[in-house]
């Protein structure tokens, strides 16, 4: 065992490499889980000896109106930066009812989110309930991103997908708040 927290406490946790140091993401729903109202997007640094719930961080991500609830961070050494993609829903909602957002840090502690969604609930008839799980990766040298996601419809059917765009129009689109 190399981590213990209390129960909800350490959710889809995202391993990063940031130059020397190896960082562990995750997110602290304790003690409700599904359903909570609020959550904590943690870090820890995994780079000696075994880590400890307490020595985790809270960093400055948040998406205003919604609750995060899971998390997946890449670091792009090319850009010196991080991105995280992660589904979030409102309060009052089930965890279950997400939309997708993404962020991004030059410290990995202070992050910006978009203001629009990747992705949501209705996007495609597939995902007609939510879009619950994503993964990602960059491609900074050719100016793509791909985004695989899962989701769920009206009848409980979980459907996957993904798609490949231009990262700097989807930055450019995420900004726009339109």
């Amino acid at each position: 065992e190399i981590l213990r927290g209390p129960s909800a406490g350490i959710l889809s946790p995202s391993i990063v490499q940031a130059g020397e140091n190896r960082w562990m993401y995750f997110i602290d729903a304790s003690p409700v889980g599904c359903g909570t109202q609020s959550t904590r997007v943690k870090r820890l640094r995994l780079n000696n000896g075994t880590p400890r719930f307490g020595d985790a961080e809270v960093v400055n991500l948040v998406q205003p109106g919604f609750v995060i609830w899971h998390i997946e961070v890449k670091h792009i050494p090319r850009w010196n930066e991080s991105w995280a993609l992660y589904p979030a829903y409102r309060p009052g909602m089930s965890c279950g009812e997400t939309s997708i957002f993404l962020a991004r840090s030059a410290d990995g502690v202070n992050w910006t989110s978009f203001p629009r969604p990747v992705a949501w609930p209705g996007i495609i008839p597939q995902f007609e309930r939510g879009v619950y799980r994503s993964a990602f990766l960059i491609d900074p040298e050719n100016d793509v991103v791909y985004v695989w996601m899962s989701g769920w419809d009206s009848r409980g059917r979980w459907s996957k997908a993904g798609v490949k765009r231009r990262f700097s129009e989807l930055v450019a689109h995420l900004s726009s708040g339109r």
